[in-house]
């Protein structure tokens, strides 16, 4: 039997992958859910000052969306037939 701490660790995560699933949901798909939350969004709507708290590479980094799609789209699933199965126990 798992510890209880353990078993709280791995609802977490469970909440964690509803809250992701909910936001796709209800952006209607990944890429759109993804695309909101994009940091060129601050830079067209010229907030350019809250920008300055970021590196660089941080920003540019989050123009590489497609990895967070590909790992939403493959391995969350995988990790929730994993958390699934572990809460069973």
């Amino acid at each position: 039997m798992y510890s209880e701490k353990a078993r709280h660790r791995v609802e977490n995560i469970a909440k964690k992958i509803d809250f992701i699933e909910n936001i796709v949901k209800e952006n209607s798909s990944i890429v759109y859910a993804l695309e909101d939350e994009r940091f060129d969004k601050l830079l067209h709507s010229g907030e350019l000052e809250i920008l300055t708290h970021f590196e660089k590479q941080d920003i540019k980094g989050s123009y590489e969306l497609h990895i967070v799609e590909e790992v939403i789209r493959e391995r969350l699933p995988v990790i929730t037939m994993s958390v699934n199965s572990a809460l069973k126990k």
